[in-house]
């Protein structure tokens, strides 16, 4: 069904936790896509088998070690991992783990920032009270929710087109911008529209605008000009000619308004009252009979009826087994009625001894009698 909707794509990137029935079915459903371990899963299992270190500081190295560029800041950063962290990266080498499937340097398609799959983590928490519920008003209730997301979603949509990029990224190059156009540039293929970009700390960088690359790779990931790309947009706008080329054309095409616009364009109707609907004949002579139950073997839990015995065998015949465990419950409230009693009379003749002792009880037999008496009664 999910294929219907979607279709098999080298571009299509499935992240999810080291399921391998889950990955099975996604080799056997899209053979095309590419399957990547949720990092957050990742690193909650690598935390389990740190030793003599800070366990978070563990999960937070390998997050930093997920997210590199570059193949050489990775390799850096791996090393010093494996002198910190030697169980911790023992771990990751040994149990087959590959670097292709959570290292976005090596990952053979584009992740963009997506890097776990809590996306469905919160997904199930939205809709955790429509899960108990049975299949057709919780498929209602998924529909109503995105028809609402879909309607807050235009609200928004329909606020930012005054810009060509949405949101997150114009905020982003603006943020850039006044650092970016600092920087000394140099062109080295006015073909291309190739610069060479020397950062703040001395290090260069070439930055080629027709191809949308950097030698810091974050434009080639992120899909939008990096500091050094926008230092080299900056340089050609003002010497060249900033008319013939647009900001916005520098970004992926994911990232403009007119495609984020389209992606809310279309009406998520609810399903109307039942009153309404028009249902064909042939549909309504059908008669949908529902699935015999499958008696499962085994133990059954029943709440609170039972204080001692939660369960009883469901199986055929058993009848007298649950009748011996009633008559055993019974029988252990019994014997809980007289223990509590036997624990009053014993702590009434402690009380008595100890006034004994300090002198300040009475010389009263009887009253002692009758104590060892309510005992041997009990006891028999």
């Amino acid at each position: 069904m999910l294929k219907s909707v979607i279709p098999d794509s080298s571009e299509l990137v499935f992240i999810s936790t080291r399921n391998q029935s889950l990955i099975f079915a996604i080799g056997n459903v899209f053979p095309q896509a590419h399957y990547g371990h949720c990092l957050w899963h990742l690193k909650e299992k690598v935390k389990l088998h740190a030793c003599n270190v800070n366990k978070n500081i563990v999960g937070q190295k390998l997050m930093e070690l997920g997210r590199y560029y570059t193949v050489d800041d990775f390799n850096s950063a791996y090393d010093s991992f494996k002198i910190r962290c030697p169980a911790a990266y023992k771990y990751v080498e040994e149990c087959g783990i590959e670097k292709d499937k959570w290292a976005r340097v090596f990952f053979p398609r584009d992740r963009y920032n997506l890097d776990t799959s809590n996306t469905l983590g919160s997904m199930k928490n939205v809709f955790k009270e429509a899960t108990r519920w049975a299949l057709i008003p919780m498929l209602d209730c998924i529909i109503r929710k995105f028809s609402d997301w879909f309607t807050q979603r235009k609200d928004i949509v329909s606020r930012s087109m005054n810009t060509r990029l949405v949101p997150r990224v114009e905020n982003y190059l603006h943020d850039l911008w006044a650092v970016a156009h600092k920087l000394p540039v140099r062109e080295l293929d006015s073909y291309e529209l190739k610069y060479e970009i020397t950062d703040a700390a001395g290090k260069v960088f070439w930055a080629t605008l027709v191809g949308k690359t950097c030698t810091c790779k974050v434009w080639d990931y992120e899909k939008f000009p990096c500091l050094h790309g926008l230092a080299a947009y900056i340089y050609f706008a003002r010497n060249v000619d900033g008319r013939r080329l647009d900001i916005h054309e520098l970004c992926s095409k994911y990232y403009w308004t007119e495609m984020w616009h389209l992606a809310y364009s279309r009406t998520l109707n609810v399903v109307p009252d039942m009153a309404s609907w028009n249902v064909p004949d042939q549909i309504k002579e059908v008669k949908i009979i529902p699935p015999d139950r499958i008696k499962r073997q085994g133990r059954k839990r029943l709440g609170n009826e039972c204080k001692y015995f939660s369960w009883f065998d469901e199986e055929d015949g058993t009848e007298w087994q649950r009748r011996a465990l009633l008559q055993t419950r019974d029988e252990i409230r019994e014997k809980n009625k007289v223990i509590e009693q036997l624990q009053k009379t014993i702590s009434e003749m402690k009380s008595h001894l100890e006034k004994k002792k300090t002198g300040k009880g009475g010389n009263d037999e009887n009253e002692e009698d009758d104590i060892v008496r309510k005992f041997e009664e009990l006891y028999a």
